[in-house]
């Protein structure tokens, strides 16, 4: 299938595109520093990686309702931001050895 595309030409104020460009850096900064600042402080001071409960489920080879079970009754500490669950690598990489003690 092709497409057609029509090709405009405006006439741009240089001076105006600048400062709405940075306008736009700056809201974006804005919302940057938002989201940082939804994320734990417990989170923020470690810079491990985070899993989701698909992943956790995969590194095992188990269900993520195993994974469900394991958090709620405190085998693996988890992680929310919003209504999303996350775990700490280094956690679920360190709990076969937790397990076997």
């Amino acid at each position: 299938m092709i497409k057609e595309y029509q090709i405009t030409k405006y006439e741009i104020d240089v001076e105006k595109l600048v400062a709405t460009l940075q306008q736009l850096n700056n809201r974006l900064g804005c919302i940057e520093n938002r989201l940082n600042d939804l994320v734990p402080p417990d989170i923020k001071k470690t810079s491990d990686e985070l899993m989701t409960r698909k992943e956790v489920a995969q590194h095992f080879k188990i269900n993520i309702a195993t994974v469900r079970n394991w958090s709620i009754q405190g085998i693996l500490k988890k992680y929310g931001v919003g209504d999303r669950v996350y775990f700490k690598r280094s956690e679920v990489e360190s709990l076969p050895k937790q397990l076997n003690e």
